[in-house]
């Protein structure tokens, strides 16, 4: 870009005052400023400006802080062999079902079994809430089973049967625990007894029930409940019927609970519970 520039002495004395009047010839030559640029840049690089106010080069720029990403690694291919599974923890082994037998009834001698591979529950079953821990199997050898009252009986009978046809010792069959009412029989259906069986181990049994009282010719039909199954015994003078419960099982937390009441179809005061017998299928 030009622009214009005076050149000759009688042009400059339109400038100044003083000059003599009069026709002047002034020549008006372009003043060359270089290449044309921005104005605002005197230097009149059309880039914008010399190299020490710009920079040029990689010296005067600042240093980018961030780091470069590093070049990715090729990707490991998936195994297609699914992993082996977990061992399990050999320190824990579940407990085969268990064979058990109990004797309920009075713990003075003459009555207490003492044969191998036989439990006793005495008053235990006159107090609710009252446990027999460590129970034994039919070999003698103390499990995790625990028997526990959580409905009282009403007492101890010592009226059984002096033998039985099962292959139970005398004693078994000689006493129980019994629970009902001396006023009459609707009276009786209000007073049952529970017990419950605790950490019996997982697995299908078969529970066998027994007892029996003697002597007196009246009805003494005893009404069982396991679940939601319902056996019933008539006790009087028995000496080999059982009441059986083919397949059951221990719920989720190994409890097995058996509900002892008079029958509500019979005639009777009251009910009883002898032996019960656990065995594996």
């Amino acid at each position: 870009m030009s622009l214009p520039r005076l050149t000759t002495l009688a042009g400059l004395c339109l400038w100044a005052v003083g000059c003599t009047a009069g026709p002047v010839d002034v020549v008006v030559t372009p003043l060359d400023l270089g290449p044309a640029g921005d104005l605002d840049d005197p230097t009149g690089d059309p880039a914008g400006g010399a190299d020490e106010h710009r920079g040029d080069g990689d010296e005067l720029a600042p240093a980018d802080p961030t780091p470069a990403d590093p070049v990715p690694a090729d990707p490991v291919p998936a195994d297609p062999t699914p992993a082996d599974p977990a061992p399990s923890d050999p320190g824990i082994v579940e407990d085969p079902p268990v064979h058990l037998q109990i004797d309920f009834g009075d713990g003075a001698a003459g009555n207490l079994t003492t044969e191998v591979g036989w439990n006793n529950v005495t008053t235990a079953c006159e107090t609710a809430g009252t446990l027999v821990e460590q129970l034994v199997d039919v070999d003698g050898v103390a499990t995790a089973i625990a028997l526990e009252t959580t409905v009282a009986f009403g007492g101890i009978n010592t009226a059984g049967m002096a033998t039985n046809d099962l292959g139970y010792p005398a004693t078994v069959g000689n006493d129980s625990c019994f629970c009902g009412s001396f006023v009459d029989h609707a009276d009786g259906l209000l007073y049952p007894g529970e017990v419950a069986l605790h950490h019996v181990p997982a697995g299908s049994y078969l529970l066998r029930l027994y007892a029996s009282r003697a002597g007196t010719g009246a009805d003494r039909l005893t009404r069982y409940t396991v679940g939601t199954n319902v056996r019933e015994l008539q006790v009087t003078d028995n000496t080999g019927a059982v009441a059986e419960f083919a397949d059951v099982a221990p719920d989720d937390a190994g409890s097995l609970v058996i509900h002892v009441e008079v029958s509500p179809d019979g005639t009777g005061q009251f009910c009883y519970l002898g032996a019960l017998e656990l065995v594996p299928n």
